[in-house]
Order: structure tokens, then sequence, then C-alpha cells
């Protein structure tokens, strides 16, 4: 829900504004799973003849195996374990259904333990569709199994159909035991037996007016009369008051003739509450089961019936067929044994024995068959062997458009539409069928047709949108082209704003699903083939129904590539349409750059892809689809999800006062268990929420799982008996119907709320959640002490350790002032007794210490003197140094040379010999040194080990 100002609108939230609220994205089923078998595969075994001639039934030709998922969700760690059926005869092909409307399949699975990848499977793929109708057939027979083991009518009844033999051979039981179980098989069967039937029509009051009088000899003149020369039973308003009268049933006549004379059975449909409904006929009849008017003796079908089985156990009543509701929509529907025209078909057989047969058989019915009757006919046709003809007055599936949810109000819209036009094809009324066929270019049903492409994602609900979505454009293709609907009218509707929407969605779906871009080409050759001008149509595929919105064709290259991706071929079909833009076409409402890159993109490619195969649309045909596909069964669950979705929102197990409840009772609990031990204090507000998050869980999965029983039987209640309603009232109005629910819904809301409010003086369920925070809270408190003592008892330690260094230090502290005062004490005695005595010790000691400094004093002066000597001695040899240098740097090179052949050629000195002979000797004492330096010439130079030129070697 997102409010705008004052108003809130509802609206659904795609990724981006799911990403923009900071919401957690919605759950993805990935495309490739793990699974692991947890037992092996059986090896399979052919089934031979003599199996099939002992066994009652068909045995079982497929395999049941367990195996484990993982993987399921992204970002949901979740793992489950399913019921897997291997398909496909002797190869090892395992199909499972991970979550309703999921389905996987695993191409080898044989050895248990060892995981495997399964891969998702497309219902739009026929392989994989036909995969899913296995599995559901296989699955409806391991839950028809129990049922078959004992008879039903149902089941003998049409294996004695096909048969057509008292007794049916295994094959024809192997067949039916299909019928009831496959639902591809069923759908071909009720086909078979329509078909068979002589003929169909709906009524007609100038050549059917003798059925006219029938109904009024049986309900009477005050129910059936003529308006204007014109029976009220021929409108959808007369007949809608009839069945008012009729408490919502159907009622259904057959006249045959007998060697009697003529026949007439009548009944009403319903279960034990029509017993008691009383006809105008019943006035005549009195208590009896028929009586006799004019020639013609009329039988009620449903006394006879009763009667004639009282008291009888162990039989089947021929005539008699339930067919039981297949494939993604099964559920427990109604019982169709109690409808009038099966009630009449067994009537007629049960007194054929007596009264035998003689001519056809004429059935008129207030609405058109179901499934289960249509078969019934047929079974009777073939009993009797004579041929039936049915009349029926308003379609079977033709409901009222009273619901107040938009999608479903579509849904029943779309189809009172196609079963108009289907009534007004038979009788052949054109203008009523032109008229009709423009309530499907409105803007609300291309609006709910648009959001269900925009939101669907291939769930079970979701594939009912795409088949609706495909159905009404090949719908629409069929009308444009037998003229119903003019070609201009479609483009008009789809050139609107919520038409450009629509086509923009289907230019994004199209790719991935072939046959919504079939029935798309469809429409637009049809568009094309009367004459429409190639620019209006490329302002549909070029126009934009928002400014935020992008057109068809940009959504056709911009859309998602999947396995199966059919773009290519619908560009092809374009181009052959001639209905590929041009740069020019493309400048007005791309610009001048994305006009260059469109018209890129659709360059011609060297891999060519042929063109999509268009196909021609029967409108009765197509019709026919969208009746299978928008079925009373369908919009009942439609009605009933939401009804149990509305009451899930608002009947939690867990209510808001017991949640405060619960948080008070639980910091009340933190609160006492800490002051226990704490007195004084106050706990941190993280223990109370740890508590919280510690034990919320647990108390809630606990209050939840005691309640869910009692709340989904509530649910289930309601929503059973709001179900009830609309299958009883299905021309209820619009208010009614929303009244009926608002009702539900508030007694719903008091039930839950007297199951989940206790009384003033009742305690909630907490006193065992404040023993859990006690619990929790206790060793956290505890510990808290336990540290607090410990630190306590630590300062008191530390505490008399420093008392005790305290003490330590003043003692020793006094202990030494009396040791220093002892001491001055004992120098000053001695001091006196030295004054006292004036002894010659204390002068000789005075004149020794006078020697002593006088000797050091002398000793220092001659180390001075020397040091100044040696001094001198060096500066004068530095002062030698730099006189010879200044002299060398007036010197020429001519003079250098012949300085250098001089002192080459001079003979070595005494000197020099006696230095080289020092040298020569390790000697590192400091006289060898002092020696050395005095043989020394006074010229004598070398270099430091800090690269200075010195003349002695003493260190400065």
């Amino acid at each position: 829900m997102r409010v705008t100002g004052k108003q809130a609108h509802k609206r659904y939230l795609g990724d981006e504004d799911t990403r923009n609220l900071a919401l957690p994205p919605k759950p993805v089923y990935r495309q490739s799973i793990k699974g692991t078998p947890t037992s092996p595969l059986p090896i399979p075994r052919v089934p031979t003849q003599a199996d099939l001639s002992n066994s009652q039934f068909t045995p079982l030709d497929f395999e049941l195996t367990q195996v484990e998922l993982d993987d399921i969700v992204d970002g949901v760690p979740f793992r489950k374990t399913v019921n897997g059926f291997r398909i496909g005869g002797m190869s090892p092909h395992v199909v499972v259904e991970a979550d309703p409307g999921k389905y996987y399949a695993a191409g080898t699975m044989r050895t248990s333990n060892l995981p495997g990848h399964l891969r998702r499977l497309d219902p739009m793929v026929p392989m994989d569709k036909r995969c899913i109708d296995l599995f559901n057939e296989y699955k409806s027979r391991l839950n028809a199994l129990p049922e078959l083991v004992t008879p039903t009518p149902t089941f003998a009844n049409v294996s004695q159909h096909l048969s057509q033999y008292p007794s049916p051979i295994a094959q024809d039981q192997a067949l039916a035991f299909k019928i009831i179980t496959s639902g591809p098989v069923q759908n071909g069967y009720v086909e078979m037996c329509k078909s068979s039937i002589d003929s169909r029509e709906r009524f007609d009051g100038a050549r059917h007016a003798n059925d006219a009088l029938t109904y009024q000899t049986i309900l009477g003149p005050d129910l059936v009369f003529t308006v204007d020369d014109q029976w009220n039973i021929a409108d959808a308003a007369g007949i809608t008051d009839l069945k008012t009268h009729l408490q919502g049933g159907n009622i259904a006549f057959a006249s045959l003739g007998s060697e009697d004379g003529r026949v007439l059975y009548f009944s009403t449909s319903g279960g034990k509450r029509f017993d008691t409904l009383k006809l105008h006929i019943h006035e005549s009849m009195g208590d009896a089961d028929e009586v006799t008017i004019d020639d013609v003796t009329y039988v009620d079908a449903r006394r006879r019936m009763t009667r004639a089985l009282q008291g009888v156990s162990g039989t089947h009543t021929v005539g008699l067929v339930d067919l039981p509701v297949l494939g993604d929509d099964r559920e427990s529907g109604p019982s169709r044994l109690k409808d009038s025209e099966q009630t009449i078909a067994a009537a007629i057989v049960h007194d054929m024995r007596s009264r035998p047969i003689v001519t056809s058989i004429h059935v008129n019915s207030l609405l058109d068959t179901c499934d289960s009757c249509a078969s019934a006919l047929s079974m009777l046709q073939t009993l009797t062997g004579h041929s039936v003809d049915f009349v029926y007055h308003r379609d079977y599936g033709a409901p009222t458009e009273n619901s107040t949810h938009r999608t479903v109000r579509t849904l029943q819209t779309l189809l009172a539409t196609a079963s108009a036009l289907r009534a007004h094809g038979m009788v052949n009324d054109t203008t009523a069928k032109c008229l009709t066929a423009r309530r499907l270019l409105t803007p609300e049903l291309l609006q709910e047709l648009a959001i269900g492409l925009r939101f669907a994602n291939g769930d079970r609900a979701d594939q009912l949108a795409f088949r609706v979505n495909v159905d009404y454009l090949r719908l629409l293709a069929g009308l444009v082209n037998d003229d119903t609907l003019p070609a201009r009218a479609v483009l008009n509707a789809l050139s609107s704003e919520v038409g450009l929407v629509y086509a923009s969605l289907l230019g994004h779906r199209a790719p991935t699903l072939e046959s919504l871009a079939h029935a798309w080409a469809d429409l637009l050759h049809e568009m094309v083939d009367k004459s429409i001008k190639r620019d209006d149509v490329l302002r549909l595929l070029l126009g934009r129904g928002a400014p935020c919105q992008t057109c068809f064709l940009v959504e056709l290259l911009n859309a998602p590539r999947e396995s199966g991706d059919c773009r290519r071929a619908l560009l092809n079909q374009l181009r052959a349409e001639s209905l590929m833009p041009s740069f020019r076409d493309l400048l007005a409402s791309q610009g001048r750059l994305g006009a260059a890159i469109i018209v890129f993109r659709l360059r011609p490619r060297w891999r060519q892809v042929p063109e999509m195969a268009l196909e021609h649309h029967d409108v009765p045909t197509v019709i026919d689809g969208i009746r299978r596909v928008i079925t009373e069964k369908i919009l009942l669950r439609l009605e009933a999800d939401r009804l149990q979705t509305r009451l899930h929102e608002i009947m939690p197990t867990i209510t808001i006062r017991e949640q405060q409840a619960m948080r008070e009772m639980v910091g009340n609990a933190v609160q006492n268990a800490w002051q226990k031990a704490l007195p004084g204090e106050h706990p941190p507000s993280e223990v109370a929420r740890q508590v919280l998050d510690d034990i919320g869980p647990a108390y809630g999965r606990d209050l939840a799982r005691s309640r869910k029983k009692a709340r989904d039987a509530i649910i289930r209640e309601e929503v059973s008996a709001y179900v009830e309603f609309l299958r009883a009232n299905p021309e209820a109005d619009a208010d009614v119907v929303k009244m009926v629910f608002q009702n539900h819904v508030a007694k719903a809301k008091a039930t839950h709320g007297q199951m989940i409010s206790p009384d003033e003086g009742q305690m909630l369920p907490t006193a065992d959640v404040a023993e859990q925070a006690e619990q929790r809270v206790a060793p956290e408190v505890l510990s808290i002490a336990t540290t607090r003592a410990a630190a306590a008892k630590r300062d008191e330690a530390m505490s008399q350790t420093t008392q005790l260094a305290t003490t330590s230090k003043a003692t020793v502290t006094s202990l030494a002032n009396r040791t220093a005062q002892t001491l001055k004490e004992t120098i000053k005695k001695q001091t006196q007794l030295l004054h006292q005595n004036g002894g010659y010790a204390a002068l000789a000691a005075a004149n020794e210490l006078s020697r002593e400094k006088a000797s050091k004093k002398a000793g220092q002066e001659a180390e001075a003197k020397s040091e100044r000597e040696a001094n001198a001695r060096s500066n004068a040899a530095t002062e030698n140094i730099a006189e010879r240098l200044r002299y060398l740097q007036g010197t020429t090179l001519p003079q250098l040379q012949d300085r250098k052949d001089a002192l080459s050629s001079n003979d070595k000195t005494e000197a020099l010999v006696v230095r080289h002979a020092n040298l020569s000797k390790p000697s590192t004492s400091a006289s060898a040194r002092a020696a050395e330096a005095l043989s020394l010439p006074a010229s004598a130079q070398w270099q430091a080990p800090d690269g200075s030129i010195r003349t002695s070697n003493k260190e400065h």
C-alpha cells in the first residue's frame, strides 16, 4: 500500500520499488536445484498380459521415490524431502514438485545418496508440459487407489459406457481408471461424450414453444409466461428470477415416447434442502411421484429414485457420473450425482425395464450441462439405444459480474462476453454479437490484463494470467477476421494510453512465451490484412503510454533472453508484414541516436531464423478454450483465496496485547531476579532485550502452534460458507456479494477474538515466560554478584597490603632515625675526645695530608709541561708542512718531475733504515711509539684514518 497525500492507492511493488523501500526481495525459485534420492530407484518391470488379465484395475506403470531437495530458493537455506515419480518408460527420468506449481526434473537419478541437479520445468514448453501432466496423472492415481478398492458408481458406469457391455473387461477398466485420474484423458472423454449427443442448441422461443409450455405446466403460469410474445425464460432476467424461486438450483425435463404413451421426467438439482421444494405440479401430484395431465405422464424423477433406492444396498445406480476435478485446480467440488440431468437419466434407465422406450429423447435444461452431466446424457443414449437432443436456456459458464475484486471481475467479464458471443453465434444474431464483442475493448479490461502480464512470474495463478492473455489476443484476431470487430476499433483501443502500456508489456513477455508471441503476430496480421495503414500500425508499435514507458519494439529488443527465445522469429514476421520501422520512422520518437541504435539492432543477421508461422483462429474454438480456462471452479478458487488471505491478515495467532504483556512480564522478572542478587540496582536494558530475544521466538511458536488448528478451522469454515453462497447464488448482486464477504470477515474476526482474548480475570499465558526469564537472567546476575564479591575481596586485600606497607615504612624510618641519632652521638663523643686529648696523631695526619697534596700538585704540573712541549712541536711541524704546501702550489710540472728524480736517486740514509727496521717490529707499547715518534724526521707525514695529513700520531 502506497499512501500519497490523504489518499491511499494500492498498487503492486516491483523489484526496484522493493529495493528503494528496503524490503526483502521476493523469494525466487532457482532454475536448477540439488536433489539426493534417499532410497535407490527400483528397476522397472514391464507388466505382462497375465498381470493385466488377473488384475481388476490397471497396474501402476510408474515408480515412486523420495528425493531430498536443497538450494530451492535464492538466499533461503531450506531443505525438504518430497516424493518423486519416475516417468518415461525405461529411462530413469524423475519429476518432483518442490512446491505447489513448481516442478523439477532430473535426467538421471539412479544411485541413492548421490546428489544430482534438477532443472525447473516450463509449462509453456510442450515436453515439459507433458512431464507435468504425467506427474499430476500419477499423483491422482495414488489419491484414487483407496477409493477404487470398492467400485464407485462413477468408475463402474464409465467402464460400462466404454465397454458397452454389462461386464467390462480389464482394458476398459484400465481406460476408465485413467479417465478419472488423468486430466487430458478425462477432457478427451468429455469431448467425446458431448459430440456423441445428437444435437445441442440454445432455447429459441419460436422453435421450442412446446418446451416453454411444459415448463409452464411444471412451474406454473406465475413463473413462466410471455411478455410481448416473448417467453420470459428466453431472457437472462427471466432466468435469473426463475432461479431465485428455485433457490439457486437448476431444473430440467426429458420427454420421450414409450409403449404406454408420452412420458415426461422432470427434476430439480441440489442436495437435501431441495427435497422439500414444492413446485406447481406437486399440487396435482400430491405425495405421489407421477401424475397424468392431458395424456402426458409427468414423473418426478427425484421422488422416483429416492423411493426406488430405499432399502437397496450394495448396488450402484446406472447412469450416474461424478467426474473428479483434476489438474492444478483440483479441489473438493460439489457432487454432481444430484444434478437434474443425472437424476432424470437414472430414472429413465430404471423405468425402461417396465416401460420400453420407442422414440428419441428430448432433454431441456435451464442451464447448460457440466462435464459430468454431459457424460450422463451420452450414457443414457448408449443404454437406451435412442438418440438424445439437448436444449438449454442459459450457458453454464456465464456467471454474473458480481465480484468486488478487480481481477476476478475481469475474468468474469471475459468469460461472460465469450459465453454471450457463443450464444449469439448459435442463433446467428450478428448485431448482438458485434455489440457484445466491443466489451472486449474497454480500458478496464486492458488494464487488468496488463497487470497480469506485468506481475506474472510463472506460478500457478500466473499461468492463468498468461493463458487468459493468449486466448484474449486469439479471440480478437478471430473476431477481426470474421468482421465481428472492426480492425480500426481494435487498433484505436490498443493505441490508447492503457492499450500502449499493454502493448509494451506484450513486447516484454513475448520473447519467452511463444504462444503469446504467436497470438500477437496473428492479431497484427489480421489488422494489416484488413487494409489498416502501415503508419497507423507503426504508431502502435512505437507509441508510449507514458513518458516513463517504452514502446513495444524497444521492450521486445531489451527483454531478457532465456532458452527458447522467439524474438528473432517475431521480428522476421514483422519484416514480412512490412512493419519493420526505418530510421525516419524512429526519428520522431527515439531521436537520432536512439533511432540509429535501434536500426543497428534490427539489422538482418547472418544466421536467418524462419518467420513465425501464422495461424487462423476460429472464434467458437477460441471461446471453448476460454471456457475451459476460466471455469466456475477457478473463479470460486480465486474468491476463496481472497477471503482466506484477508482472514490471515486480521487473525494473528499472537495479539499485540499478549506481546505487550509478555514484554512487561519479562521486564518484571528480570527486575526481580536482579533485585534479589543486587538489591537497590536496576538491570541494564540490554539484559531484558537479550532475554526477550532468547525466549520470545519459542513462546511465539508454542502459542501459535496451540492456536493454529483452531484458527485454521475458523478460516476453513468461513471460506467454505462463502464459496457455498457464491455457488448457490451465481446471479447475486455485487453489493450483496460485498456484504456477504464483509459479514464472513466480521464473523471470523469475532470468533477469533473470543478464542484468543481471555476474560478479564483470566491470566494471560505468560507465567512460564516469567519463570524462563528468571532462569535466563539468574546466571548472569550470579556471575555479576560473584565478580563484584571477588573484586571487593581483592580491594580489601590490597587495602591490607597497603596498610602493612605503610606500617613497615614507618617502622624502618623510625629505626633509621634512631640509628642516625646514635651515630651522631657517637661521633660527637669521639670529637670531644680528640679535642680533649689534642694528640700528636692528629698533627701527624695533617702533615701527611699536606705532603700528599704537594706531591700530587707537582706531578700534575710536570704532566702539563710535557703536554705543552708536545703541542709546540706539533704546531711547528704543522707550520712547516703548511709552508711546504704553499711552496709546492707555485711549482711547475717540470720542477716537480726534477724533484721526483732527485728524490729517487738519493741513497737511503741511516735514519730511513732505522725507521724501516722499527716499523718491521710488532711493537705496540707506548715507549715504542714514543721512540718511533722521536726517530721520525721533522718532515715525516702520513694520513690519519679520518683522511687528514699529520706529522704526529698523537690523537688530539
